[in-house]
């Protein structure tokens, strides 16, 4: 049985997808919306020596990993799709379009923070003008203070009355520092509308494309695992995508501002859930990964240097990070 589906000659389902990490079509497979996500084009970016990024294999790990560890995550299944006019196959994944065909709305955060109340009009206003000036580049409007998402859990009747939904963001939080996730934006999370029942309820987790390291060749990743020191830079110095006090940080200097600004109660309480998870379950993450083919018919999947690098990093980042907040 083969390892990587075909995608080529799926029927489009005309539906659109938003993004800006690739190109996606829309696709009907076995009776069910999924979307598939093409690999990033790299010729605009600076100091990558790679054709195209590694986002697929990105997509389906980090997913996997969320599923091996228990979450409610979107289905991804790799594929190849061959680009007819150029005739060239290629890797990619495709993801279950978790909205039931359509009679499920996934409202994202961008939206949830406007839902309107009092409190929440008044606090917000004060919050703002309590933070300084961004202080760092390359902070986009994508970008959220952790502040603002705090406030929203107080005041906000979509978490209040979905609590369950804030356990969950903080503990997606610490296993995107494990797969070095750093694009959670306000675009990448959310809740699921059900019309018929008028009721909100956490989505599936979606988005993982970002984890790991997707614009890396083989030779930068030996180079790095051939120095320790380089490893554990590279390892512990991911980007965190939410701020505090309008920094953006990687992801340990991140969780020291949120201890220092008095910011972690929720956080203390995942932690100890999300260790426990990663501890009982590591074996079967670093099997996935191992077991994963390195290729089929000629389409790379994924190297060895890439399944040492993954597994590596995150030993990194669950011994020398995430154990000790």
């Amino acid at each position: 049985m083969s390892f990587l589906m075909d995608f080529t000659k799926l029927p489009q389902s005309n539906l659109l997808y938003g993004g800006n990490a690739g190109l996606k079509r829309g696709v009907i497979w076995n009776g069910s919306h999924w979307l598939i996500k093409f690999p990033q084009e790299t010729s605009t970016f600076d100091k990558v020596d790679i054709s195209f990024t590694t986002s697929p294999l990105s997509e389906y790990v980090g997913s996997h990993i969320f599923e091996i560890l228990g979450y409610n995550v979107h289905k991804a299944s790799l594929g190849i799709f061959n680009n007819e006019k150029i005739n060239r196959k290629q890797l990619v994944v495709a993801c279950q379009d978790f909205t039931n065909n359509g009679r499920l709305k996934l409202i994202d955060y961008e939206a949830i923070k406007n839902n309107y109340s009092d409190g929440l009009q008044i606090k917000l206003s004060e919050l703002k003008m309590s933070l300084p000036e961004y202080k760092s580049k390359g902070i986009s409007s994508h970008t959220v203070p952790i502040e603002e998402i705090i406030l929203q859990f107080k005041e906000n009747s979509i978490f209040i009355n979905n609590p369950e939904s804030q356990k969950l963001f903080w503990e997606v939080l610490i296993i995107d520092c494990l797969i070095n996730n750093n694009d959670r934006n306000k675009n990448n999370w959310g809740f699921l509308y059900d019309p018929s029942l008028n009721t909100y309820s956490p989505a599936p987790i979606y988005d993982n494309g970002a984890s790991f390291v997707s614009k890396h060749s083989d030779e930068k990743l030996l180079k790095l695992l051939s120095d320790q020191s380089a490893l554990e830079n590279s390892a512990l110095n991911g980007m965190c995508y939410y701020t505090v006090n309008n920094e953006l940080l990687n992801f340990r200097n991140f969780f020291r501002k949120l201890k220092e600004n008095h910011l972690d109660e929720q956080l203390k309480a995942a932690l100890q859930s999300v260790v426990s998870k990663i501890t009982t379950k590591w074996a079967d993450i670093k099997s996935f990964i191992n077991d994963l083919p390195c290729e089929e018919n000629g389409i790379r999947i994924i190297s060895d240097i890439q399944k040492q690098f993954f597994i590596k990093t995150m030993e990194i980042r669950f011994e020398k990070l995430i154990k000790t907040l």
